[in-house]
């Protein structure tokens, strides 16, 4: 199903599509909230607010949340949450998608 061609989805976009909207979402519309406005340059991507953003992302990637009665930084649960998806090809085991409370 996944498969490296062009026009085959990835099993990488997958696995971040369930950390995209309680991380990345979540933090641009708190950053838009707080007065950041992001502007495109000539070539589409981003400008200067580039570095602010970045920097909030690193801030929020290794901030530790609380999963499974544990303290836990994102980095940690996106390797977490991988590695159980592995286990669910290769071990038949069970896979729980991560849940984020807002």
């Amino acid at each position: 199903m996944h498969g490296s061609e062009r026009d085959q989805g990835s099993l990488v976009f997958d696995v971040i599509e369930e950390f995209r909207a309680p991380f990345v979402d979540r933090l641009l519309l708190v950053m838009i909230g707080r007065g950041f406005l992001p502007k495109n340059g000539n070539n589409g991507l981003l400008r200067k607010p580039r570095r602010q953003l970045v920097n909030s992302f690193l801030k929020q990637w290794n901030k530790e949340i609380s999963w499974h009665s544990k303290k836990i930084t994102l980095a940690r649960l996106l390797i977490t949450q991988t590695r159980n998806l592995a286990e669910l090809y290769t071990d038949s085991k069970s896979y729980k998608p991560f849940q984020y409370r807002w």
